[in-house]
């Protein structure tokens, strides 16, 4: 049997039961969901003591509490005891360099005195960036996503802050986990001694909708509702099909705000196509999500920056065929087959050709539902990848 060690995740996340026990004054959407899917793992072992430490809104000071070999270390990033954000007009975290932050994680550190460090996601400098004082520590880096990438770059001292600590991040740090091929290029580029540590993160496999519905739409888009994700791309390609006497339906679902929302019905204005989208917005509902991608004949997501999508991945779940760009690591879905249908990055037209060319082959889309739903099989092994975590996790400590 092998020797518990401990480790400690410094991440950021949340879901209904971790607001429920930290009784936040004001309740927020589901985060990073691969984490809390994580933890679970890590409970059903007997190898491992998990420290989380966390930031969370709207929570008053630090708030700790145990389940079992897991132990919570939530602190509040924002302005001390109201427990909120810290608005952007007045940042003052970022402006000390998280001075807080690196602090409180610092103490929490030094109090559990970890066999290993695991930083979930250099992308998010208010937590990342408390990573640099351990650099002399056994550390692993495992890449969530990358803002490098991103094709709506924000001009903002914070998005710029968050491109330079996570570019510093790939450079001074040794030990990385990835999933998908692109990642080995591009953090070599910067870090000539990387070492990668291959395993995908834990993915629910169960399904909130226990069979596939009839037919009632053509296209479903759900994500985080932005340019990055393509959407505005998709609402292009619709304009095109329309153009050609084609009328296709589509349902987007994913965060959006106000004036973004506006933006798109403008968009679907120009277009000529508002009668045929409709903008759901989030749903808190999973049940409700499944029903929508499980009742629509493909899934597009047009994004320019991604490693693999959950977008995808619920849809291959589902049995629902997917259409996407060619983008980082969304390529790797077809490394044995061709499972989802890849579109040249940014060319709306060939994503308009994709989108009609698929909707009218449905032998195509039934081998597609067929292969997808045989790809999620083999993807959802949440046991085995965590043992492959947790073998990088005593290989890099070996080396201390």
């Amino acid at each position: 049997m092998n020797k518990r060690i401990r480790v400690v995740w410094i991440c950021h996340f949340s879901n209904a039961k971790i607001q429920e026990r930290l009784k936040v004054k004001r309740r927020i959407s589901e985060m990073a969901p691969w984490i809390s899917l994580g933890i679970e793992e890590a409970k059903k072992r007997t190898d491992i003591e998990l420290h989380v430490i966390s930031p969370h809104r709207w929570i008053g000071g630090i708030k700790e509490f145990s389940d079992g070999n897991i132990h919570y270390h939530f602190f509040n990033p924002g302005i001390p005891l109201i427990g909120r954000h810290w608005p952007r007009f007045f940042r003052v975290d970022m402006w000390t360099s998280y001075f807080y932050n690196k602090k409180v994680v610092k103490y929490f550190v030094e109090r559990i005195k970890p066999d290993i460090i695991n930083l979930h996601g250099a992308e998010n400098s208010y937590y990342s960036s408390t990573i640099f004082q351990f650099k002399n520590k056994p550390v692993l880096i495992t890449i969530q996503g990358l803002k490098h990438f991103s094709v709506n770059k924000s001009s903002s001292k914070i998005f710029k802050n968050d491109l330079y600590i996570e570019k510093s991040i790939l450079e001074k740090f040794k030990y990385f986990g990835i999933r998908v091929d692109f990642l080995v290029k591009y953090i070599k580029s910067l870090n000539s001694d990387a070492v990668f540590y291959w395993f995908k993160y834990p993915f629910s496999s169960s399904l909130e909708q226990g069979y596939i519905a009839k037919k009632k739409y053509d296209l479903v888009f759900f994500a985080r509702v932005s340019r990055d994700k393509g959407i505005e791309d998709l609402i292009e390609a619709l304009g095109i099909l329309k153009e050609r006497g084609e009328i296709v339906s589509l349902n987007i679902i994913g965060s959006i705000n106000d004036r973004y929302r506006r933006d798109l019905k403008n968009m679907l204005n120009d277009n000529n196509i508002s009668n045929n989208v409709k903008i759901l917005g989030f749903l808190n509902n999973k049940s409700d999500l499944h029903k929508f991608v499980s009742e629509s004949k493909i899934t597009v997501l047009p994004t320019y920056n991604d490693i693999l999508p959950g977008t995808i991945i619920e849809s291959l779940k589902i049995g629902t065929p997917v259409i996407a760009y060619s983008a980082n690591g969304v390529v790797d879905f077809n490394k044995e087959k061709e499972v989802i249908k890849l579109v040249e990055l940014g060319n709306i037209n060939s994503l308009a050709n994709a989108i009609s060319k698929l909707l009218n082959n449905s032998e195509e889309r039934e081998r597609l539902e067929i292969d997808g739903m045989e790809w999620f099989r083999e993807f959802a092994d949440n046991e085995k990848e965590f043992e492959k975590l947790m073998i990088s996790y005593r290989e890099i400590i070996s080396k201390y």
